[in-house]
């Protein structure tokens, strides 16, 4: 089994850094171009007047960056777990992996044009051979956990469900709604509520 507790402390410092970034993002757009502010112990420089917008904007760049890189990380660790525990998995669930692995790794050939990159072969050869032993062939050692997560759209709250429900995480908002710590940050809505919050965004 995995030790859930490498996740966990991985999930921790993840969280810090996002939390480290939406700070920044506020301070920096209450600065006045005079006061100093502090953050993780360090000062930031003073910001010019009219500066403001240009580095919240700037935070919000890097926020949406991380967090995007989050979700694909987990979404890949949680993959590698579903691999290592493949020999006892459903056969239905077996084979809705097979096809949304199939589908990633098919799209992203797709997507190589040979005509534009002359090191085309160096991206599809290991990808079609992959795709070619599993799940073609159905051995399961050859499996890619990154290939599970391939997509060309933005991280909005569709496309983190779609992700998580790859590895058989379906209903996300109902399992995100089990944490109150979660609900508590969010001003308690209701169950119905919250994934058309998240779809807002």
């Amino acid at each position: 089994m995995p030790d859930f507790r490498i996740g966990d402390a991985e999930f921790d410092r993840q969280a810090t850094i996002l939390g480290t970034l939406v700070e920044t993002i506020e301070i920096s757009s209450k600065q006045d171009g005079i006061a100093k502010h502090h953050i993780a112990g360090s000062e930031l420089p003073i910001i010019p007047r009219g500066g403001q917008n240009t580095m919240a904007a700037a935070a919000v760049v890097l926020l949406a960056a991380h967090f995007e890189e989050y979700i694909l990380q987990q979404v890949e660790e949680y993959a590698k777990g579903i691999i290592l525990e493949y020999d006892h998995l459903e056969t239905d669930f077996k084979g809705k992996l097979f096809d949304t692995y199939w589908r990633s790794g098919s799209g992203k050939l797709a997507r190589i044009r040979p005509r534009s990159d002359p090191f085309w072969t160096s991206t599809a050869e290991p990808l079609l051979q992959t795709l070619i032993a599993y799940p073609v062939g159905g051995d399961a050692t050859h499996f890619l956990a990154a290939v599970i997560c391939e997509h060309e759209n933005n991280m909005r709250w569709g496309t983190v469900a779609e992700l998580t429900g790859r590895v058989g995480v379906k209903n996300l908002a109902s399992l995100l709604y089990k944490s109150a710590e979660l609900r508590s940050n969010l001003g308690h809505p209701s169950k119905g509520d919250l994934g058309k919050r998240f779809s807002k965004n």
